[in-house]
């Protein structure tokens, strides 16, 4: 181990090459491969690019607000990527007014882009429901054969938080991938070029897709230097001290298992993944402080349920709330 550091309440590990064989995927051999063309066919036939999406659309649920513009941003670099056919679809009501210079700016960036993208509008009576503009949602998922819903998730008040945004709603219900792109300000934009991107993962998620989320807006040949840093927080209680990192045994399997994991990672997409681990008191706060510390210019937590509250627990709300920069929320898709 090594780059150990600490703050009043908590600490980090950051594992380097002589943990991480990722050919073989055992500790101590320190070869790293840094792009595709390094790899033999042997490699690849044995499945190290299994990882990754398809070329299915992705749908972007748009009101033709200008505070979605990080969602859009994310959701067509991810098609680009992908080399999937992006579906911008919109719920208008009756007397609903477009905002068309937004469109128009969409539009123009989906366009200097060079990918596939169609806009889709589904008419409505009235002012509909939360529940029924979900709905919508997820019915336009399943009739295009969408591989994933990207769409913005606004901070909002007590109440609305309390009975369930519509980004909510579309995670709970979608079949298929969700991302929810939360901007914790309105000003708050996503960079040109992320230069750092963190992963955070939660023992036992499935954190596959969070992955290829932060390979995908990484890959660009603007974004040649990109940092891409995999965390793995584990909560110490109270009374055991932060020094216990060095000692525990649990804790050294811990991150053996998880150092295996962002090898495959890396293996499977090309890209190189800094693996840490993040021992906190209080989750929300402390991952909160750690992405300012890193200065990260974005952050993906990956979770194990359709229910946003399940992520990481109590504190997924609080960590995005407090976070620095925007948060993906990546779900992955029902089996």
């Amino acid at each position: 181990m090594r780059g150990r550091g600490a703050t009043a309440g908590r600490r980090t590990r950051t594992m380097g090459p002589e943990d991480i064989d990722l050919l073989s995927g055992t500790p101590d051999k320190g070869i790293i491969r840094t792009d595709r063309s390094e790899l033999t066919g042997e490699m690849v036939d044995k499945g190290v690019y299994e990882w990754g999406w398809d070329d299915s659309p992705i749908v972007l649920p748009l009101a033709l607000h200008r505070r979605e513009w990080n969602a859009v941003y994310i959701a067509a670099h991810l098609a680009e990527y992908c080399g999937a056919r992006l579906v911008a679809f919109h719920v208008k009501s009756e007397r609903e007014r477009i905002d068309t210079e937004f469109r128009s700016k969409v539009e123009s960036f989906l366009s200097l882009l060079r990918i596939k993208f169609e806009f889709e509008e589904a008419k409505v009576k009235g002012q509909p429901s939360f529940e029924t503009i979900a709905q919508l949602i997820v019915d336009q998922a399943k009739v295009t054969g969408a591989q994933a819903v990207v769409m913005s998730a606004h901070k909002e008040g007590f109440l609305l938080s309390l009975v369930g945004r519509v980004s909510d709603r579309v995670a709970r219900k979608n079949q298929a991938r969700t991302v929810l792109v939360e901007s914790p300000r309105p000003e708050m934009k996503v960079p040109d070029h992320p230069k750092k991107v963190l992963v955070m993962v939660k023992e036992g998620t499935k954190s596959r897709d969070a992955y290829v989320v932060a390979a995908a807006l990484t890959s660009l040949a603007t974004t040649p230097d990109a940092e891409l840093i995999a965390t793995q927080a584990i909560v110490l209680p109270p009374t055991v001290p932060l020094d216990a990192v060095d000692f525990s045994e649990t804790l050294k399997d811990v991150e053996r298992e998880f150092a295996y994991s962002v090898a495959d990672s890396i293996r499977s997409l090309g890209r190189i993944f800094t693996p840490r681990l993040l021992v906190v008191r209080e989750l929300g706060r402390d991952i909160s402080n750690y992405a300012q510390q890193e200065g990260a210019d974005l952050m993906v937590l990956t979770g194990r349920s359709k229910k946003f509250s399940e992520l990481f627990g109590k504190d997924t709300k609080e960590i995005v709330r407090n976070s620095p920069c925007v948060v993906l929320v990546v779900f992955p898709a029902r089996a």
